[in-house]
C-alpha cells in the first residue's frame, strides 16, 4: 500500500470566527494516509464522520472510529495513520478567554490530556459543513460555528457523564431546571432547592460547566431564544414574554451581546427557506 500524507479533500474557514475558534475544517483522506509526528499551538478537536484513524502519542496508539471525537491539548506531539482512510469535521480551539467559557470547559473536562469521546453526529454533518465552507457568507459562517459548537457541547456532555459525581449533580441540577425556567431562578433559589451553599454551588458549576450557575442559566435562556427564533414565527415581543424579558428591546440587548448579531439576523440565517437548511 502506498503511504501518503496528502488528503483527498481539505477545506476550512479561519477568519471572522468567534472566540475561541481559530479554524473549522472538513477533511477526507485516502487509504494508507500517514501524517508523521507534529503538534499544534491550540487545542485540536476532530470528529470522525467516516472510517477510522489511529492516533499515536508517546508510543501509545488509540483507534478513533466514526462517530467518535478525539481532543488533543495544545503542543501534544502526535502521529496519524489510517489504513482505509477517514473523513472528519475538525476545529482548532485557541487558549483564549471567551464569553461562553468553551475553552475553559474543554481544558477542565479533559484535564489537559488526550481524550476520546463518543458523539452522535451523522454523516450529513460532514456534507453540510463542506457546503457551508464552500460558500462562506456571514450567515453560513454562523451555521458552521453552530455545527462545530454542537459537536463540542456533545463532547462536554459525554465527558461529564463518565464521572458519577458529575452525573448526579447534573441530574439534580437539570431536574430543578425542568421544574422551573432557569431565568426565574436566582442564585439563592438554586442553593435552597439543591441544599448547598453558594460557594459549593459555584465551585461545582464552574468545575462541570466552566462557568457559574447563574451564567449557565443565562446560556440556557439564550439557547431557548435561539430555538424559538429558529422553529417558530413568534414575534420578538412574544419570545420576550416566554423567556422572562419585560420587552423585546431587553431581549435584543441580551441576545446581541452574547451572539454578536441581532435576533432578526439569526432568524434570517436559520430560516428553512435559505440555502443549506
Amino acid at each position: 500500500m502506498i503511504r501518503t500524507d496528502k488528503p483527498i479533500f481539505y477545506a476550512s474557514i479561519s477568519d471572522r470566527l468567534p472566540k475561541p475558534f481559530c479554524r473549522i475544517n472538513v477533511m477526507q483522506t485516502p487509504a494508507g494516509y500517514t501524517l508523521d509526528y507534529h503538534l499544534h499551538e491550540f487545542y485540536h478537536v476532530n470528529h470522525i464522520t467516516g472510517g477510522s484513524v489511529d492516533v499515536m502519542i508517546a508510543g501509545h496508539e488509540t483507534r478513533v472510529e466514526a462517530g467518535q471525537t478525539f481532543i488533543l491539548p495544545a503542543c501534544t506531539a502526535h502521529r496519524l495513520t489510517s489504513e482505509n482512510g477517514y473523513s472528519q469535521i475538525g476545529m482548532d480551539i485557541s487558549p483564549s478567554d471567551d464569553d461562553r467559557c468553551l475553552f475553559r470547559t474543554l481544558e477542565c473536562l479533559t484535564q489537559q490530556k488526550f481524550t476520546v469521546t463518543s458523539n452522535h453526529v451523522t454523516e450529513a454533518g460532514y456534507e453540510r459543513l463542506r457546503a457551508l465552507i464552500d460558500a462562506p457568507s456571514l450567515q453560513n459562517r454562523m451555521r458552521a460555528v453552530n455545527l462545530a459548537e454542537g459537536i463540542l457541547l456533545d463532547s462536554f456532555e459525554s465527558l461529564r457523564s463518565r464521572d458519577p459525581k458529575c452525573g448526579d449533580f447534573v441530574k439534580r441540577f437539570t431536574n430543578m431546571l425542568s421544574e422551573t425556567p432557569p431565568w426565574q431562578l436566582s442564585l439563592d433559589d438554586m442553593c435552597r432547592q439543591l441544599g448547598v451553599s453558594r460557594a459549593c454551588l459555584e465551585r461545582a458549576s464552574k468545575q462541570l460547566f466552566g462557568c457559574g450557575a447563574v451564567e449557565y442559566c443565562a446560556r440556557l435562556r439564550f439557547k431557548e431564544i435561539c430555538t424559538l427564533l429558529k422553529t417558530t414565527d413568534l414575534t420578538l415581543e412574544a419570545i420576550a414574554a416566554k423567556t422572562g424579558f419585560c420587552n423585546a428591546g431587553h431581549l435584543s440587548v441580551f441576545f446581541t451581546k452574547r451572539a454578536g448579531f441581532t435576533p432578526g439576523q439569526y432568524r434570517i440565517s436559520t430560516s428553512i427557506n435559505t440555502n443549506f437548511e
